[in-house]
Order: structure tokens, then C-alpha cells, then sequence
């Protein structure tokens, strides 16, 4: 889930995990949540007001423990996974999918093409792929070179 952190102290333990020593802290959470976690870092890699994606792992005498991470652009669905919907803007997503047009078009036609037939081809398959209907060019052919 995601929260902000409103004060971390560090809780000058330390313990040796798989992956190395690990150093304890103590988070409390904007919505009052209180949790322990471990970092790598003797330095806590978050402070009060950062945005992070909190994972409640279990609960103890002492408490609740778990995972404090940064947020990656994700936010947690429902069914425990990963959505990347809504991370990067309308413009963004036009360019990331007008590369991947350009580079398949290329690699359909393979090298040694005229500039404009692999954009025309380009532009066909971000067409398709934006709007998922499949159009004739212009003056009749049925084919974008």
C-alpha cells in the first residue's frame, strides 16, 4: 500500500540477513500506521514526508515488520500485482510507442530502405496500435509504402 512517512527513528539494531547486515528502523505512517523494517544502509534511506509503498509482512510481541521501498511509478492493484497505468502522460506513451513503430517497421523491411518507407510503415503500426483499426493510405493502396 501506499503512504507517506511522518517520522522514522533509527533503532540502532542491526541484523545479518542472507544478503548482509541489515540495520532496523522504526516508521510511523501519515495514516498512524507503525511498522519495523530493515534497510542496507546505516542511514535510513527515507525521511518524514516521503511517498513509499509499504508491505506489512507480519506482526510480532513488538509489533508490526515489514518492507518500506520506494515508489516506483506503480501503484498496488487489487490482486496483489504490479499496474503501470497512469504513470507516464498521453505524450509519453505516444513516443515510447511510436519508437517501438519505428523500430519494428525496420525490422520488417530490413535495412537498406529509403527513410520514408520505414515512417510511412511507422506510422501505419502506431495507427494500428493506437487506435486498432487498420487503414488504406491515401490514393487507394492498401499498403503505408
Amino acid at each position: 500500500m501506499q503512504n507517506t512517512v511522518k517520522e522514522v527513528t533509527s533503532k540502532n539494531e542491526t541484523y545479518q540477513g542472507p544478503n548482509g547486515l541489515l540495520y532496523k528502523f522504526q516508521y510511523t505512517f501519515e495514516d498512524g500506521l507503525e511498522l519495523t523494517a530493515n534497510h542496507q544502509s546505516q542511514e535510513c534511506p527515507f525521511k518524514p514526508g516521503d511517498q513509499v509503498e509499504v508491505v506489512v509482512r507480519g506482526e510480532s510481541q513488538y509489533g508490526k515488520y515489514g518492507a518500506v521501498k520506494k515508489l516506483d511509478n506503480y501503484q498496488a492493484s487489487s490482486g496483489g500485482g504490479k499496474s503501470y497505468g497512469g504513470a507516464k502522460s498521453k505524450d509519453q506513451q505516444d513516443q515510447i510507442m511510436r519508437q517501438s513503430s519505428l523500430k519494428a517497421a525496420v525490422e520488417a523491411l530490413g535495412l537498406g530502405m529509403e527513410p520514408v518507407q520505414y515512417t510511412g510503415l511507422a506510422e501505419y503500426f502506431f495507427n494500428y496500435v493506437s487506435t486498432g483499426l487498420v487503414e488504406a493510405k491515401k490514393g487507394g493502396e492498401d499498403v503505408p509504402f
